[in-house]
């Protein structure tokens, strides 16, 4: 127990689809933290199903949702003894993250946010990539964009087999240029740097990459689209708390800097986006992200 949170196995069989033993700690371990998430949750957790590298197991926690989520998840749980729902009474999203760390069995731990999915290539590719690249204590990959209740629509990558991983360490001078959905971290290095910081209300990916940075490791990206991160009105930095998001992004930004280098003119430079941002509608905001997570810029020689 963690703080009055029930964990809930899923009713299955001794042995996982994949033929391993239940008491036997997988490759990887997928995180996911939902809050009211019923309208998405359900995609997020079959696109982890339809991986094509089926040594995982699943750890969604519910953090207090009022709607169907707790339900949903469930469900897929009852008949797929990988995934395990842990529901709480709501600790937040930070608290929520460290506790599905703390629950993942493998040393390899991939997130994905409720409303995200994965392209069934995603985990071979980045376990693949974690066994050649011992210098990465985390490998993201490259995103597809889609709005609303859109279902991704995948590039055609034939048969992918080595997948080069590009050095991403120095561009969170730039901001953040991981996309959280998309990240495979080995456990020990992020546990080791405190997990995620559980006063914080924003960005808390952001804070956990700076702080890996500062420690000296380093950051990866395998330059394939294999997420689909989601845009939609229903996420604080696009509604409700625009302007405490950006101040808080700004600060880890600026910290950043100081650990891998570069000028503060990175710093102006998203400051003035994010406050020419503030007073324009949704939609329109909502197409500025989509262009923004198309085109990240890069730094030559990163």
């Amino acid at each position: 127990m963690y703080g009055g949170e029930e964990i809930l196995m899923g009713r299955a069989t001794a042995r996982n689809p994949d033929g391993r033993s239940r008491d036997e700690a997988p490759t990887v371990s997928v995180i996911c933290t939902a809050k009211n998430a019923a309208s998405t949750i359900g995609a997020t957790i079959q696109s982890v199903q339809a991986q094509d590298f089926g040594d995982w197991e699943m750890i969604v926690v519910d953090d207090g949702s009022t709607d169907d989520t707790a339900r949903i998840v469930r469900d897929f749980a009852s008949s797929d003894a990988r995934i395990r729902l842990v529901a709480t009474q709501g600790v937040g999203r930070g608290r929520a993250l460290n506790l599905a760390l703390a629950e993942a069995r493998a040393d390899l731990v991939a997130n994905i946010d409720a409303d995200d999915e994965s392209h069934p290539y995603r985990l071979r590719c980045q376990v693949e990539a974690m066994r050649r690249h011992p210098e990465f204590a985390i490998i993201s990959t490259g995103r597809v964009i889609v709005e609303g209740r859109a279902r991704p629509v995948w590039p055609n990558f034939g048969a992918v087999r080595t997948t080069p991983v590009r050095d991403v360490t120095r561009e969170l001078a730039w901001g953040n240029p991981i996309c959280h959905s998309s990240v495979l971290m080995r456990k020990a290095a992020v546990v080791e740097r405190g997990g995620y910081g559980e006063a914080r209300r924003f960005v808390f990916d952001y804070d956990l990459w700076a702080r890996c940075a500062a420690a000296r490791l380093r950051l990866g990206e395998i330059q394939l689209p294999l997420v689909a991160k989601r845009i939609h009105s229903g996420q604080k930095y696009m509604h409700t708390a625009r302007l405490r998001y950006l101040c808080s992004g700004i600060r880890v930004q600026a910290r950043a800097i100081r650990t891998v280098g570069g000028g503060m003119h990175y710093l102006l430079l998203k400051a003035a986006w994010g406050v020419a941002r503030l007073p324009l509608p949704l939609g329109l905001r909502v197409r500025l992200s989509r262009l923004r997570y198309a085109w990240t810029p890069r730094r030559s020689g990163s």
